[in-house]
């Protein structure tokens, strides 16, 4: 992972995302999040809140667990943390705050508006 930008290497999120398809289902030979979030739905039968994360949404979250271990815990100590930019690593500006990008792909509600029905 790259101390100053929130990459990492194809090699690394598969193997994080192949660690956390086996935490939803053991037994499961998928490789990636978005295979066994459809497989578990599909074929399982599994509810919405039993699905895992979309590949999208588990990168994120993977950017701001790398940035809090990288540049919160290991500066801890220093007394001039690096600057670094948080948009790089799964965060937004909002208000002129830094807060949590969850996804960058839009919605399936904005994207897909004739799914949606009252």
């Amino acid at each position: 992972m790259s101390e100053t930008k929130g990459t990492y290497d194809g090699t690394t999120l598969s193997v994080l995302q192949r660690f956390v398809v086996l935490l939803y289902d053991r037994t499961s030979d998928c490789a990636d999040l978005d295979s066994a979030r459809q497989q578990l739905f599909t074929k399982k039968s599994r509810p919405l809140e039993l699905l895992t994360p979309t590949c999208d949404t588990f990168e994120q979250h993977v950017k701001r667990a790398a940035y809090q271990a990288i540049h919160t815990w290991s500066h801890c100590l220093k007394q001039q943390m690096p600057t670094v930019d948080p948009g790089q690593w799964g965060r937004t500006k909002q208000d002129n705050q830094w807060v949590p990008l969850w996804m960058t792909l839009p919605e399936v509600a904005v994207m897909c508006s004739e799914l949606v029905q009252c």
